[in-house]
């Protein structure tokens, strides 16, 4: 469980860091806060990014991923099983939220 974790939390960290960064010539997106938390909500899904936080409600890491790299969930593949099975609640902030 301790390394499934680890590897969620760095995909979704990454998976954020596209979502929020708006980086054109700006250097890399740092956070200053994150959170990732298994979802015991019953609501519909939801990822995006609102003045430099990035957030994803009750959403696989699929979906997340999907939303990070503005693909069709249909056009994701591979990884384990539970990435597209096991919800979470991810919250970030970027440091600066007019680069990241």
């Amino acid at each position: 469980m301790a390394t499934k974790l680890s590897w969620l939390v760095f995909l979704l960290l990454v998976g954020l860091a596209q979502v929020v960064a708006q980086t054109a010539g700006h250097g890399r997106p740092a956070f200053a806060v994150a959170s990732v938390k298994l979802s015991n909500s019953l609501g519909r899904p939801e990822v995006g990014n609102f003045n430099g936080r990035g957030y994803a409600k009750n959403a696989t890491l699929k979906m997340i991923m999907a939303t990070a790299y503005q693909v069709p969930i249909f056009q994701t593949s591979g990884g384990p099983a539970w990435a597209k099975s096991e919800r979470f609640d991810v919250e970030g902030k970027a440091e600066d939220p007019k680069t990241g």
